[in-house]
Formats: C-alpha cells, structure tokens, sequence
C-alpha cells in the first residue's frame, strides 16, 4: 500500500523528482529525501534526490498534498520548519497562509482525541485536584482566590501572589496586617527623609566643562576610565 495519495500532484512530484536524476546536481543544492525518513525513508541513495532550493522547497509543498493524517502532519511540521528559515526560502504570503492553514489544521487533528496526551485526564479544576484553603473557603484554583481578594478585600493577584509564598499565611486577616505594617514602615522611612537637607545642594560642581579623562581619579571612577588612563588601581 503505498503511503501517498494518488492524485495530480503525486505525478508532479515523481517528475520533479525525476528531472534531479537526469542532471548533474546543481551547484547549489539540497539532499532531499524521496520517500522522508519521518514516513519509513532510508539513507539509501536511490532514495536521495539533488534539488535546488526553490525545487526542494516545491516537493515539500506537494508532500503536503499527498499525504493525509498522521503523515500530513509530519510533513506539514517540516514546511513549517523550512519556512522559518527565512534566509534561505522567499515565499509569498498566500504560501505562507497555506502553509499555516495545512500546518494548523494537521496538528488539530493529529492531537485530537486518543492521540492528544492529555486524553482521559483530569485538568487543573477538576473534583480530584487539590483545592486551595484560605480563609476558611475552599477555591478550586488560584484565578478564584484573587477574584475573590480583589472583590472583597481590594487586593491585587501581585500582592496575594507576594503573600502566599510565606506558608504562614492563611488568611486575609494576615495579609491586611503585613500590608498595614509595611504601609507603616514606609511611611516612617520617609517622614524621617522629609525635609532632610542635600548635602550637595546648592553646591557648584566643580569638575563641571572637565573631561572626565582630566578630572582627578576618585573612588566612584569606573572601570572603564581606569582603562583609558592606563591605570591599573588594583596593582597600587
């Protein structure tokens, strides 16, 4: 049984193939596999055929339209592949769109029923998964917990996401009273700033209209200034 449909563009196929054997390989070429190693192909050569890369582009194209199910998604997955090396391969943007469609469409249902290895799984929300508890209330994931937060309590998900790293917190109460605290300690941080004089303000700067390369060397000098001047500080 063979592994290609027989239709017009089988035909076309054999031909490109054909006219590779009757030529001296190209200066620029691409090994192509006649019958793909993903579809049972060998390494032989009388399997092997030297196209160009527009002609190699072309047989994958066709393969494309040769093969159905399981291998139309291989072959879709390889275009795929050659298409994002962009360099190499100019195509169209109806090439491109094709090529998405077939690609999509053949991983749609490559992956569909028994095939997709989620298959007969429970997900993330299911009765059998772990529920969170905070609060006393019982939420079947984290996306309940911070609509839940935000609703009741104000809270954002970065701020609930902040607080249930700590495992001792378990419930809104406590993460109300670290929130408060930490309001309270940046609000003491900068009530002590306040009013508290620069001590360069005011201050002319003094190496102002200097290249830094003629100012004098100080500890906050980068590294990079070191290297210019030719010094090496860490000898010193």
């Amino acid at each position: 049984m063979s592994i290609y449909l027989s239709n017009k563009y089988l035909k076309i196929y054999y031909n490109l193939v054909k006219c590779s054997f009757d030529r001296t390989p190209p200066k620029t070429c691409e090994k192509h596999h006649i019958i793909p190693k993903a579809l049972g192909g060998t390494d032989n050569p009388k399997n092997l055929a030297y196209l160009t890369p527009r002609e190699h582009f072309i047989a994958h194209l066709l393969l494309l339209k040769i093969t159905e199910g399981s291998n139309k998604c291989k072959m879709a997955y390889a275009v795929n592949r050659m298409r994002n090396t962009t360099n190499k391969y100019k195509i169209t943007s109806r090439q491109y769109e094709t090529i998405r469609i077939e690609f999509c469409e053949a991983m749609r249902l490559n992956f569909s029923g028994k095939d997709n290895p989620m298959y007969g799984k429970l997900g993330a929300l299911s009765a059998s998964s772990k529920p969170i508890i905070f609060n006393d209330i019982h939420f079947p994931s984290k996306k309940e917990l911070y609509e839940y937060a935000k609703e009741n309590y104000n809270l954002s998900s970065f701020v609930m996401k902040k607080y249930l790293k700590d495992k001792n917190v378990t419930t809104f109460k406590q993460c109300l009273e670290i929130l408060e605290r930490n309001n309270e300690n940046s609000k003491q941080a900068g009530n002590a700033n306040k009013g508290r004089p620069s001590p360069n303000k005011g201050k002319p700067n003094p190496y102002k209209g200097i290249p830094v390369v003629d100012r004098p060397i100080g500890r906050r000098t980068n590294y990079q200034e070191w290297k210019k001047r030719g010094i090496r500080p860490w000898l010193k």
